[in-house]
């Protein structure tokens, strides 16, 4: 066993030591301690005041210089993303071929923001005989709080539209997920943006309340559960704060008959599976066309004896959630269309994969696990499909298969979600597009021009002559 030690945080572009001793130990699957100073409300005051500086300096450079500094940002994210990658391995149990993988998508991210940002202009419109203006300005200070399954590739989703959006921010990661974002933060600091532009601290639930509280936080981003989400917000209407909340999902994905059936079974296994499932758009519920339900089935066994699962899950709360949830549909009898000889690994934090035959609702298994549980469903009638994928508390995104795109098309517009895949799979990154939600998975849109203007207060101005 060894440690890693985090000892400051950063603002005014300068390390400080936070005001408390108090540290939180994160305990790897690797048995690797790392050590994450809690900053308190005196840290967070000060993060927030050197980003209320910063705001305005910041807010004062064009477009053109903007741009240029996230394009920087991109290119350095790109060369350190071997050191980035091992960050998230070491920590999160990750393959480092798939961590490297999600660091060039996040330096795509802030090349696209550096573009969108390039190209912003106010919108004018003349009608009767008046102009019309349309003005984006920068909201203020975002606290910007980011879960630990993914932590550069939410950073990435929303930290370079705030900045284009000529807002300044403070960072707080989950302490399970730090060591990456804290090496970000040293790369950032070599970049042209002014003192207290992009200012980070580390800490728990205290420090993330702290800011949601402050009057001087104009604006939440938050990615994580709906259950803390719910927190979040209650915490900020008691100064009516913007928000930008990405939460959880009970994500369906159909299979028609007439789907490329080898290719479709690869990408539910990577969806239910990637990243051990704690990923918040994979897919977990299955629907698959009766007539093909057997062969389909076959396959996925035939393919899931053959996976072999090295990824841990992240936290030992989450293994155990996980686990107490599955023992229990064992308890009660669910029906199990496949499972793993092994089902845990205690040491390690192993979950394998196992799938559920869920004719009905199972209020228990009907949640977010977010861990490789997947439950499959039989139709035969179309027409109650859709009511089925939509019967869920949440709307975050929707896998579809089938070679009639009319047909896609057509369910996937009657879906209640934010991002739907046909013939697809959600490993597929797309930054001009929106990432976001309907009802309980979330607030407000990320990532794209949809991006820039969540981050943006929009004033309206009639110009008479």
């Amino acid at each position: 066993m060894y440690q890693i030690k985090l000892k400051k945080f950063f603002y005014n572009n300068k390390w400080k030591l936070p005001s408390s001793n108090i540290v939180f130990n994160n305990k790897t699957s690797n048995d690797q301690i790392i050590k994450i100073p809690i900053c308190g409300k005196k840290d967070v005051n000060k993060t927030i005041s050197a980003a209320i500086k910063g705001q305005n300096i910041f807010n004062s450079y064009s477009n053109k210089k903007k741009s240029k500094i996230l394009n920087q940002i991109s290119i350095k994210i790109k060369n350190e993303a071997d050191l980035l990658a091992k960050k998230e391995s070491i920590e999160l149990g990750k393959s480092f071929i798939n961590a490297k993988k999600e660091m060039i998508a996040c330096s795509n991210l802030w090349k696209h923001a550096s573009e969108i940002i390039k190209k912003k202009k106010d919108k004018l419109i003349i009608k009767d005989n008046k102009k019309l203006y349309e003005i984006l300005e920068p909201i203020g200070v975002v606290a910007l709080i980011i879960p630990w399954n993914f932590p550069m590739i939410v950073l990435s989703e929303r930290l370079p539209y705030i900045l284009a959006a000529g807002n300044t921010v403070v960072i707080k990661p989950s302490e399970n997920g730090t060591l990456s974002i804290d090496y970000f933060i040293k790369i950032l600091k070599n970049s042209n943006s002014p003192k207290g532009t992009v200012n980070y601290l580390t800490g728990n639930h205290k420090t993330g309340k702290y800011l949601a509280e402050n009057k001087n936080i104009s604006m939440i981003s938050f990615t994580g559960s709906t259950k803390t989400g719910k927190e979040i917000y209650k915490n900020a209407s008691t100064t009516l704060k913007r928000l930008s909340l990405e939460l959880g999902g009970k994500n369906p994905m159909v299979v028609f008959s007439d789907a490329n059936l080898n290719k479709s079974c690869n990408e539910v296994i990577y969806s239910f599976t990637h990243n051990a499932g704690q990923c918040c758009v994979s897919g977990s519920r299955l629907f698959i066309e009766k007539k093909i339900s057997l062969k389909f089935i076959e396959k996925i066994k035939k393919k899931l004896s053959k996976l072999d699962c090295k990824q841990s899950i992240t936290t030992i709360n989450q293994y155990l959630k996980i686990k107490k949830i599955i023992l229990k549909a064992i308890k009660k009898k669910v029906p199990i269309i496949y499972r793993n000889e092994k089902l845990f690994d205690d040491k390690k934090r192993i979950i394998y994969p196992i799938i559920f035959n869920t004719k009905k609702k199972i209020d228990f298994l009907e949640d977010e696990i977010f861990g490789p549980v997947l439950t499959v469903r039989f139709f035969k009638d179309i027409s109650a499909l859709v009511g089925d994928m939509n019967d869920t508390n949440y709307g975050l995104s929707a896998l579809i298969w089938t070679k009639n795109y009319k047909k896609g098309l057509d369910i996937a517009s009657k879906i209640k979600s934010g991002r739907i895949w046909i013939n697809g799979d959600i490993s597929q990154n797309y930054p001009d597009l929106a990432i976001g939600g309907f009802k309980e998975s979330g607030i407000n849109r990320e990532t794209g021009d949809s991006g820039l203007r969540t981050y943006s207060e929009i004033k309206s101005i009639i110009l008479n002559k």
